[in-house]
Formats: C-alpha cells, structure tokens, sequence
C-alpha cells in the first residue's frame, strides 16, 4: 500500500534518540521521552550494580580506610583547613599528610552527603551509588555520540558489569579507582564535543573534565597525558574537526591540571618528604603481580589478594562479553572504518585496550624497568582499567549498523539506525545473569562493631560482646586509638610503629629539661602552650614534623629542636623562663602556588561557563 502524502510521516529513530514527527511535532524536537529514554536506561542498568550497597551494614574489601578517610577530612575542614592537607588522629595521633599524596575527589563528593546531614557511612555509600550509575550515564552518552543509542546502552552493560569494574566495586573497594571509570568517558566525551565545535562552553567542559581525572586518582594521573594526546591526535584526523580544535585541547588541558594543581603541584613537590619506598619494594614489588594472558580469558572470581605467579585470590579476567564485543568491532572494521568521526573513536579504544593488556603481562617488563616511576603503580594488572574501558566502548561499536550520512544540522543521518533497543534489554538480562557470582562482598559487618588493628591498620569485627558493651563511634580518640599501626605516608622514620604505650602519651611533654606545661589552645593544626621552664628544656609535641608545621615562641619565628631518637617528632628548644610556644600547620610554598593556580583555574572556567549561559539567552 502506498503512503498518503499528505499524511504526516513518522520520522525514523536515530541513534541520537532522535523522536517522531507525530501529532505534527517537528522531527528536530522529539518528545520528552525520546530524548532522554536511554539516560534513564542507562542508569537503571547499573542499579543492580548498587543493591548491595543499600544496607545499614558496612564490609570488608582490600581497601578499608575509606570511614577513617572521610572522618579525617571532615575534622580538618571543620577545622579551617582547605585542601585538607593532614590527618592529625591517625597513628597514635602522630598525624599523616595522607590526603595530600591521595588523590581528593571522591572523598570530596562524599563531604557534600556529609554536609546535607548523611551519616559517615551513608555519605560513603551514596556516593559510591552515585559514581556507579553515573559510569554507566556517562559511557551511554559517549559512545551514542558517535554510534546511536542502542550501542551507547550496549556499550554501558559492557562497562558497568565488566569484571575489573566489578572487582574495584566489590572486591578492592578501591572506591578512587572507581571514580576513573566515570570520569575518563567524560573527559573523552568532553574531547570529542569540543573536536566538533570550539566554544567557552566545550573548552569549559573538557578543562573541568581533564582536572576532575587528575583528581580522581593519584596513579592515574600519569596516564592522563598519554590517553589526552592520542585522543587529540585521532580528533585531528577527522574531517568534521574544527580548525581550532588544537589550541581549543590546549587551553581545556591548561585549564584541567590548573584545577588540580593544588594537588598535583604538592604531590610532585613534596614528594620526598614520606617514606614512599614501601609503595615498591617487598609485596608491592611490581614485578611479583603482573597478569598472566591466560588469567585475561578466564579466571576464578575471589576476594584474596594479588600474588606472585598464577595463585592469585582475585581474578584478572576482561570478560566474555567485552571480548566478543572487541573481536566483532575489530571483525567489523572494514565497514566501520569509512566515516573518520567514527574510526577515530575506534581506533583509540582499541589502542588503550591494547596498551593495557599489554602493560598488564610480563612481555611489558622491559618499559616496566625503564620507567622508574612505573614502579609507583605496584601492580601492573591495574592497567585493565584501560581495555575494561576501550572493550566496552568497541562493544557499542560493534552493534552500530547504520550509514554514515550526516544532516544539514550536523548531528548522525537518521537513517544510521544501529541494532534495535530491545536487543539492549536482552543483553543486560543475560549480562546480569552471567556476573552473578562477581555481585557482593567477602563479608558484611554491623557498623557498630567495626574496629581496626593488626600489623598494618586493617578494618577488624570487635565482636558482639565488645561492640555490645561500647558500639562504635567515630570519634577522634576512637581513630587515635584503633589506628596505632597505620602506615601510609609517613615520614622517614616512622617506621616500625610506635608501641602501644604511646597511646597514654600527652600531646606535649618534655623531652629533657624541666617545665611544666598548660596546653592553651588545641585544634587539628594549631596547638599553644604556656611552658614554665627552671632550665633550658627541649618542648616535645607529638606530633610528626612535616613541611608546614611551623614554631613560634613568644610571637617569633623558631626553629624546630632535634627529633628525640629516630622517630621524627616535632621539638623546640625552650630557654628557661615562662614562655608561649605556638605550632601551626601552614601552607608550604608549593601549596600556596599549586592553590593559587587551581584557584585561578577554576575562576577562568566558571569565566568561559558564565559567558556561555549568557550567550544562550534570548536577546530582544
């Protein structure tokens, strides 16, 4: 039968999730619905993904310290301090400067929970939620720029439900790992927008999505060059590409570490100043964990630790799914490679996929050694962040079944319709069934029986009996008491751990001398005393010496005394008489200018936001 042409004609879908011409409404402005169909979808994929994390309960996963973290970061800004730079109630209450060499961001989206009224471990909890569906919005969005809306949805089952997604998820709880996965799609979504069209608002985005990255985790963040330019170089090889598009990258790259600066410059600066050869030597020795090719095809699921050779506890496996889906889109190629705008975006996943297994095998270990800092990574298999990310985006790829026409408005032809959404409902069903035993924890724990101990400071069940007697509450004393042996970036010395009796210690004594103290003033980093001294006396605070504590005695600058035996523990001399002796933690100099220049960062992005919201209102 032929069509009436004086009827209206039901556009056809487009892989943007483009709507219908019905009830007259114009193809260009499709329904409510339409538009934002596969956001929604997206993010209800990944809710199963989420489910374990609604409980009241808390659990063990190789990364416990996330509670500590969070309390920690939140007494320092209550403190005044910001970037929060120190912890002052970790080891004994000798303090750490922790959160300056552990990237911020995902504690940081946790704090604002904290500041509406959440718990501590609901803040934790929905921020985790939060970043587990916003991996699946934000890869659904990334691939349907470029292949449609049913290879986005595709390509975000394959993320979200990929086995080293899984396994920082549930497994490690390496909840700043996580936080790459919805990030890195984001900056190379921002990229791809900005390839098409240069503008304040697509530099704002990228640059805002480039910092975001480099504050997300500290490893990664010496991936992030790489992965910018060769996602700038395959954008230049475009057709579509805007002229502008080289120093448009530029000044949104500038812009991103700008907004990290006041952790990168920090963390690169005072690098020296903790004892970081633990992070590679003995068990983080990196040449003990790399992957091996057969452990990439299949190996068991499990929640022990990384081991030396093939007896590893967790699994290392990419995933049937994101296999087939690359091996299809690589199959594919011919057919796919005729539209540049799309080839690049293939290419470059298949290259990261590649460049993580083979980062990830033992055949890497001669980059491995030339590379001194490499060694930092300690685990090589850390790299399949990078093919759990390209396989996914060449699984939606390899669904794409369209033409490769463009429209007069520069969107994808509506004609370039890939496979059928529904096929995208089967495939998540299936999905959620095969990654069924990958779903949940080693162990759950009441929160009020969570403890901490052991050799290196580990979450631990105090017990029914315990916990009954006095349930658990963060409080400063609590973490003071329970994290004794905590070992992240301390300074030279101090290590071994200090005894137990340095619990009982009061945060100023004297060293030797005589005097007598009355502590006037205590916070996270400030502390005055008045010392009455019969003699000239050393002043001990415990507390360990870093750069930015500074001395004051009697309104003047003083030098710190002499640390008292190995450990490193901040001194003053005191002469004899009654003085005021006054130690604060200040901004360094690479603070002040790693601060100054994410301050300045972030107003020029805010600038190039605001003058894009203005340009988008009506005139007249």
């Amino acid at each position: 039968m032929k069509r009436r042409r004086d009827l209206p004609r039901q556009a056809d879908r487009s892989p943007g999730g483009r709507g219908t011409a019905r009830d007259g409404a114009s193809p260009s402005e499709p329904s409510a619905w339409n538009r934002h169909r596969g956001d929604l979808l997206a993010v209800l994929f990944a809710v199963p993904l989420a489910i374990p994390f609604l409980t009241t309960d808390w659990f063990f996963g190789h990364d416990n310290m996330h509670l500590i973290r969070l309390f920690e970061q939140d007494v320092m800004i209550h403190a005044g301090q910001f970037p929060v730079r120190w912890y002052p109630d970790v080891a004994a209450g000798y303090g750490s400067p922790h959160p300056q060499f552990y990237a911020p961001l995902f504690y940081l989206l946790a704090q604002l929970f904290l500041f509406a009224g959440l718990p501590l471990a609901a803040s934790l909890k929905a921020t985790i939620v939060g970043v587990t569906l916003g991996t699946s919005l934000a890869m659904y969005r990334w691939v349907r720029a470029l292949f449609g809306e049913t290879s986005g949805l595709i390509a975000a089952i394959a993320l979200s439900y990929a086995p080293y997604h899984m396994l920082d998820l549930y497994v490690r709880t390496a909840f700043s790992e996580l936080t790459v996965f919805l990030f890195l799609p984001l900056t190379l979504l921002a990229f791809h927008r900005l390839a098409s069209r240069v503008g304040a608002p697509t530099i704002a985005a990228a640059g805002a999505a480039v910092g975001a990255l480099c504050l997300a985790h500290t490893i990664t963040v010496m991936l992030v060059p790489p992965l910018l330019a060769g996602c700038v170089l395959l954008s230049l090889w475009r057709r579509d590409v805007d002229r502008r598009f080289l120093p448009g990258a530029a000044a949104a790259s500038v812009l991103g570490f700008g907004i990290a600066a006041f952790f990168l410059v920090p963390l690169v600066a005072e690098r020296g100043a903790v004892d970081a050869e633990i992070y590679a030597s003995a068990y983080f020795d990196y040449r003990k964990h790399f992957a091996a090719l057969a452990q990439l095809l299949h190996s068991p699921w499990g929640f022990g630790l990384s081991r030396e050779g093939t007896g590893d506890g967790i699994s290392f496996r990419l995933g049937l799914l994101q296999i087939a889906g690359g091996a299809i889109a690589l199959w594919r190629w011919p057919g796919l490679r005729a539209e540049r705008r799309r080839a690049a975006g293939i290419i470059f996943a298949a290259l990261i996929s590649a460049a993580g297994i083979f980062m990830a095998l033992p055949i890497s270990s001669p980059l491995w050694a030339l590379v001194p800092p490499l060694r930092c990574v300690q685990f090589p298999w850390r790299f399949l962040i990078l093919p759990a990310i390209g396989l996914s985006f060449l699984c939606g790829a390899a669904a794409w079944g369209g033409r490769t026409g463009r429209e007069g408005n520069g969107s994808l032809d509506s004609r370039a319709a890939g496979a059928p959404i529904w096929i995208a409902g089967i495939l998540f069903v299936v999905t959620l069934v095969a990654s069924a035993e990958m779903f949940g924890f080693r162990q759950r724990i009441p929160f009020e029986r969570i403890g901490f101990g052991g050799d290196h400071t580990d979450m631990r069940d105090r017990g029914e009996k315990d916990a009954g007697a006095s349930p658990t509450v963060f409080t400063r004393a609590f973490v003071r008491a329970e994290t004794l042996h905590w070992f992240d970036h301390l300074p030279p010395g101090g290590y071994p751990y200090p005894p137990k009796e340095d619990l009982a210690k009061p945060k100023a004594e004297i060293e030797r001398g005589g005097a007598d103290i009355e502590m006037l003033e205590e916070s996270p980093s400030r502390y005055r005393m008045r010392v009455r001294a019969s003699l000239p006396s050393l002043l001990r605070l415990n507390v360990y010496r870093f750069p930015g504590w500074s001395w004051e005695l009697d309104g003047r600058p003083a030098s710190a005394g002499p640390p008292p035996g190995r450990r490193p523990i901040l001194t003053l001399e005191v002469p004899a008489g009654e003085h005021v002796a006054v130690a604060t933690y200040v901004r360094t100099p690479a603070r002040f200018w790693g601060d100054a220049l994410s301050a300045a960062a972030l107003a020029a992005t805010a600038a190039l936001a605001a003058a894009a919201l203005r340009s988008r209102r009506p005139t007249g």
